[in-house]
């Protein structure tokens, strides 16, 4: 919770500086080059830097949910096994019926 905070306090604040720079800039890549006001620049490359880092997350995300699964079916197995083991420790204690 707290991290969604501070991540919601640091947009807040990234966009506040943004909206306070409106002058317009020249953006220039290789041999590409527009005007932009510096809002959009500041926006765009806020924008640009949480998607790339949310898809090179990505990675050990699915690394973690698959160990997470991996973990889950190994509990319940373990489970079963146990459940089988006392199952087996209550029938040996039970003494048999008497014969008449």
């Amino acid at each position: 919770m707290a991290a969604l905070f501070f991540a919601f306090l640091l947009a807040l604040l990234t966009a506040a500086f943004a909206i306070q720079n409106t002058a317009s800039v020249t953006v220039r890549l290789l041999a590409w080059e527009y005007e932009s006001p510096l809002v959009i620049v500041i926006l765009g490359s806020a924008a640009m830097g949480a998607a790339l880092s949310f898809v090179l997350s990505l990675g050990s995300r699915w690394k973690r949910t698959r160990q997470a699964r991996m973990f889950g079916e190994a509990v319940e197995t373990q489970g079963a096994r146990i459940r089988e083991l006392e199952k087996q420790l209550h029938d040996d204690r039970t003494p048999p019926p008497a014969q008449e």
